[in-house]
């Protein structure tokens, strides 16, 4: 009987130290959380300040040599993004044009393409366009 007893007292003391650790590991990762959420909020803040100084560079203000060196790597940025959409902008406006203007295929493209895909080359690729013609023509007879 001394011996449930103990267990007993052992399970409640290891069930007591692990809510402990729980409530710990609880608290800890609440303040992690925190933690995370205020360095956040500052790299939003330093955000805000790195485009207030890029707009006012642009606008002509000087700040210290460092300063308007990363501003002027933006201003260079900045125009090689817009370069880029008008590159976008013209393939787009050549994949539109190319959308109307329906494939010109070739007459032996034509004729390539009707021996891939009509029924009556039974022989496979190897049959000529004539032969592919006679025999529509005769299985169209024989109906």
């Amino acid at each position: 009987m001394e011996i449930l007893q103990d267990l007993g007292r052992t399970i409640e003391q290891v069930a007591r130290q692990v809510g402990e650790k729980s409530e710990e590991v609880w608290e800890a990762g609440k303040l992690k959380i925190e933690i995370f959420k205020q360095e956040d909020a500052i790299r939003k803040l330093y955000r805000k300040i790195g485009e207030q100084v890029s707009a006012q560079y642009s606008k002509g203000q000087q700040y210290d040599e460092r300063t308007n060196e990363f501003c002027a790597e933006i201003q260079e940025r900045k125009k090689k993004i817009e370069q880029y959409k008008a590159k976008l902008g013209d393939l787009r406006k050549t994949e539109k044009q190319s959308e109307k203007q329906p494939d010109k295929q070739s007459e032996e493209q034509k004729q390539q393409q009707i021996l891939r895909t009509s029924e009556c080359s039974p022989n496979g690729p190897e049959m000529t366009f004539n032969e592919a013609v006679a025999n529509m023509q005769k299985k169209h007879h024989d109906k």
